[in-house]
């Protein structure tokens, strides 16, 4: 289940947002309380661009927020990144920037089958 707020990005972008910043803030604290657990970072993007930039743009965004944490004192051997680029896409490469925010986004996700997260591979560069 998510336990956090999606961190979005700018339209082909992947630096952090002052707001994404703040999320950050909190999910790093959270994590920090859950040592135990194991956490999946997705990246997505919106429907505009080629397969292939799309899926480097994802995973950009995916590393953005695994440097953030790691960075806010999360241990890295904690997570796992992803990204997947607009596999998962809700909104049409027609409609305007802003509309399309809510598909630019990284996930946080807890992984609780450890047969799951024995499968996931430790990043994808």
């Amino acid at each position: 289940c998510d336990m956090f707020d999606n961190v979005n990005f700018e339209f082909d972008k992947y630096v952090l947002t002052a707001e994404s910043e703040t999320i950050l803030d909190k999910a790093a604290e959270m994590l920090k309380e859950h040592r135990d657990s194991r956490f999946l970072i997705t990246g997505y993007t919106d429907a505009r661009g080629t397969d292939a930039y799309n899926m480097q743009l994802s995973r950009n965004r995916a590393k953005a927020v695994v440097d953030g944490l790691v960075k806010r004192g999360v241990p890295a051997d904690m997570l796992k990144w992803r990204g997947v680029g607009k596999r998962a896409v809700s909104v049409p490469a027609s409609e305007s920037v802003n509309v399309r925010l809510g598909d630019r986004k990284v996930t946080i996700e807890r992984i609780t089958k450890s047969e799951y997260w024995d499968k996931l591979p430790k990043r994808q560069d």
